[in-house]
């Protein structure tokens, strides 16, 4: 699979064949260095680890518990500290002590909105004017777009178009632009990176990204503390 990037008098190929893997990097390299190409750079990065069925090189990062806190920190406020319950028909049924941590009660009622939340708020002046890109079915997309929203942040969302009706109106009820694929045809995650490219945006993955992890990591943070 061949892909295309055209920017200017730049064009970009990328290949999916792992044979052609240093091609990838080749490409790649030539272009590091100046700052309009920075954003290029970890799209070609994705794209091509995309196309290798693993996670790009600087996304293995993980959070550890500081990044945690800090997160903890920059979402108080924005985010719900939902309540830990305890469930008597869990603890007979399992003999043991089960605890539930409520994230059904969380902003857009999942737990994706603490990560996405917490990685548009760490974005500096000069991303957050380029927007959002994100590709989802439902909650990291809700997640998201309500994040941005409150980041005064534009975002578009790539969706499948089977997508259930009430997520694709939550997406738009809190602005983003949905932008739908064909799951059989389509490739979300080439699609999305060639939007972000072209916007001048940041792609914001649902969890192969430490700030995303970071963020859904304050729900067992509180669970800790609580």
């Amino acid at each position: 699979v061949a892909i295309v990037l055209e920017a200017g008098r730049h064009r970009f190929e990328l290949v999916g064949n792992p044979a052609q893997e240093r091609r990838i990097h080749e490409v790649r390299r030539v272009h590091v260095g100046r700052e309009d190409d920075e954003l290029l750079e970890r799209h070609l990065d994705l794209l091509a680890a995309r196309q290798r069925h693993q996670p790009p090189l600087p996304l293995l990062l993980v959070a550890v518990l500081e990044d945690v806190v800090a997160a903890q920190r920059r979402i108080a406020g924005f985010a719900v500290r939902t309540p830990l319950l305890r469930s008597d028909g869990l603890d007979a049924a399992t003999g043991g002590r089960i605890f539930v941590k409520a994230e059904c009660l969380q902003r857009t009622g999942s737990f994706k909105f603490r990560g996405a939340y917490n990685r548009l708020s760490a974005m500096t002046p000069k991303e957050r004017a380029g927007g959002v890109v994100a590709f989802s079915s439902g909650n990291h997309a809700q997640g998201v777009a309500l994040a941005a929203k409150m980041l005064a942040m534009r975002a578009a969302i790539i969706m499948p178009s089977d997508a259930p009706a009430i997520k694709v109106a939550a997406t738009r009820g809190h602005g983003a632009e949905v932008i739908f694929y064909d799951r059989l045809s389509e490739d979300r995650a080439i699609l999305a990176a060639r939007l972000a490219f072209e916007r001048a945006a940041t792609l914001v993955p649902s969890f192969d990204d430490p700030w995303i992890v970071a963020g859904q990591g304050t729900a067992g943070l509180e669970m800790a503390e609580d």
